[in-house]
């Protein structure tokens, strides 16, 4: 997989992604799902880097800080996906046991 340069503007738009798709609105599975399309991505970002370091292609350091920029954006929307998920679980336990 070819990995573009990442710019600002693409980890300004992935946290205006997630402020959109409001956690109220999303089952705990869509929000599970969503946690795990960011895992994925970090996780073919650093295979790709590794795979070039092991072919020992050289890797243009602008490129490689803006994989490196990128995973740790990524890792925080994993967070913030993770926080909801937990919100959303105890609020529905609590609903349970309100309920009961």
């Amino acid at each position: 997989m070819k990995i573009k340069p990442f710019t600002q503007d693409i980890s300004n738009q992935q946290s205006i992604k997630i402020k959109e798709r409001k956690s109220e609105d999303m089952s705990i599975e869509e929000m599970i799902h969503e946690q795990q399309l960011v895992d994925r991505e970090i996780k073919e970002i650093i295979n790709d880097l590794g795979y070039k370091r092991f072919r020992g292609e050289e890797i243009d350091e602008e490129y490689e800080r803006d994989c490196e920029i990128r995973i740790q954006k990524l890792k925080q929307d994993f967070n913030i996906w993770g926080s909801e998920v937990r919100k959303k679980e105890k609020a529905y336990e609590d609903e349970k046991y309100a309920a009961a």
